[in-house]
């Protein structure tokens, strides 16, 4: 938007094309190709899968070192079977 009104923006190329998705990064810049809003996803995707197999080996970690009679460690069990 300049001036309140929609403007068409130009892609690295030059061209002027009117994308289906703009997102903002957190300084607040544009990010107009969809070939970075890609990328951002990606990035943030394997993040978190990253974080999930941490979670994963920590629990099974956690599982490993528990007591296999305890209430404790069953319902932990049961709860990861959901």
């Amino acid at each position: 938007m300049e001036g309140g009104k929609p403007v068409i923006i130009t892609n690295a190329e030059g061209q002027r094309t009117t994308p289906s998705v703009v997102a903002w990064t957190k300084n607040g810049d544009r990010l107009v190709p969809a070939s970075k809003i890609l990328k951002e996803t990606c990035k943030y995707i394997k993040r978190l899968q990253g974080e999930v197999e941490d979670i994963s080996e920590r629990l099974s970690q956690l599982l490993a070192s528990m007591d296999n009679s305890g209430v404790d460690t069953d319902f932990l069990r049961r709860l990861l079977q959901q």
